[in-house]
């Protein structure tokens, strides 16, 4: 506040030299000492009173005292701001402190002056303290959590591993690839190649006709699968007897009635038409029961094509399949229906019947499952007539939609039949023993 000049005078008294230059302002301060919030940040206000007897305008300025830094301390407001006679303003400021500044005790103070004479016209105000705090101990990091949280997951994710077991794929459809390709195509689906073996198939010689699990199976990740690699169709081969020495051509496979010479073979006189016909049927007969009988697929996971019965009446051969699954139409396209039901636990139904006239090897009937539904099957048989070669195209409206590759074994039940002869009148011909397997 204002304070008298020493030795002055008061009443009575001369004036002295410092008259001549008293405290035009009256500074106080609403505390001496400022607490700092957690931010080290705070405020405090100023009052100033004008004191000089007239009216004045006068500029408040911020001193930094004992180590303080002026840019810690702001001033709230203008500056300079007019006084009426005995007039009042009040000034705050603003205290910022940065969290790296040094622990300690810091202080300031706010001045005064007048406008129209600073050098002579000015007063200081009173001091004001703040204390900054150390800075709050940094907490280190509970490393453990991270260490329990990883322990948690772990066991969770063996937890999973043991619940869902070893994930599953599906075996693709590789029937025409190369050995090469279908193994690309295997390790893409996670799955390694096993053993790689040959059988008779309709496909193209080196080609794969199948695999072991079969095409759409579902196994475990890097299982194996066996690769069937194509060796050709294999067609009957029909020996002739020494005396006469026939073949069928292809004019005898289609009339059934008539007998041609084959490449290799002498031509047969007219004389010798009626028993060269009689041994051409034989023959006939004899390449069609190779075919006859009933056959099963052994592939226990196989889903398609199971049972196929073959018989025969003279050159006119009956066939009926039966499978696991059976093809129909759906949604304009086709689905898979299995034939499993409460009723047929072992889960096998008929698909159909078909029927065609012999004409030479391999087999082709086409059987039609419902409208516009056909399984257009080649049946071929193995030269010792203990398996079946069949490739079944399944077509919807005369296009093919997709096609499938089975190896079917022979069911054999032999039964003894004793047939009556005269040695003498078959001798001349062929001596032929006739085994007969039963549907």
């Amino acid at each position: 506040g204002w304070r008298p000049p020493p030795g002055g005078g008061g009443a009575g008294g001369g004036p002295g030299k410092e008259d001549e230059m008293p405290n035009p302002f009256a500074i106080t301060a609403a505390t001496s000492a400022v607490a700092l919030d957690t931010g080290r940040r705070s405020e405090i206000a100023f009052t100033v009173s004008n004191v000089s007897g007239r009216p004045l305008r006068g500029r408040a300025r911020i001193v930094p005292l004992e180590g303080t830094t002026a840019g810690w301390l702001t001033l709230v407001g203008e500056a300079e701001r007019d006084f009426t006679l005995a007039g009042t303003q009040q000034f705050v400021v603003q205290v910022a402190v940065p969290q790296e500044t040094a622990a300690g005790r810091y202080l300031f103070r706010l001045d005064v002056v007048g406008v129209d004479n600073p050098d002579e016209e000015f007063s200081e105000g009173p001091s004001v303290t703040f204390t900054v705090p150390p800075p709050p101990e940094k907490k280190k990091f509970p490393w453990w959590i991270i260490a329990v949280a990883a322990g948690v997951l772990a066991l969770v994710a063996v937890i999973i591993i043991l619940i869902s077991g070893p994930g599953t794929t599906t075996v693709p459809d590789v029937a025409g690839f190369t050995e090469e390709e279908a193994i690309t195509q295997l390790a893409e689906a996670g799955l390694n190649a096993g053993r790689i073996r040959d059988e008779h198939s309709l496909e193209e010689v080196g080609r794969v006709a199948r695999t072991d699990p079969a095409a759409g199976s579902e196994v475990e990740q890097d299982a194996r699968v066996d690769l069937f690699l194509s060796i050709g169709t294999a067609v009957p081969t029909v020996t002739a007897t020494p005396t006469p020495n026939f073949a069928l051509t292809a004019e005898a496979r289609a009339t059934q009635t008539q007998v041609a010479a084959d490449a290799t073979a002498t031509s047969v006189s007219a004389t010798g038409t009626a028993a060269a016909v009689a041994t051409a049927e034989a023959l006939i007969q004899q390449a069609i029961s190779k075919y006859t009988g009933t056959w099963l697929n052994d592939d226990n996971t196989n889903a398609g094509l199971t049972r196929l019965v073959i018989s025969s009446s003279g050159t006119t051969i009956s066939l009926t399949a039966s499978g696991r699954f059976r093809t129909i139409r759906a949604s304009g396209g086709l689905a898979s229906q299995s034939c499993v039901t409460i009723f047929n636990p072992d889960g096998e139904c008929q698909w159909g019947e078909g029927q065609l006239t012999y004409a030479g090897d391999p087999l082709n009937v086409l059987m039609e499952t419902e409208p516009g539904l056909v399984h257009d099957m080649t049946i071929s048989v193995t030269p010792d007539g203990a398996n079946l070669s069949v490739l079944d195209r399944i077509k919807l409206n005369g296009q093919v939609q997709f096609s499938s590759s089975y190896i079917l074994e022979r069911q054999f039940r032999f039964f003894a039949t004793a047939i009556f002869v005269n040695p003498q009148e078959i001798a001349p011909f062929m001596p032929f023993i006739f085994a007969t397997p039963s549907p």
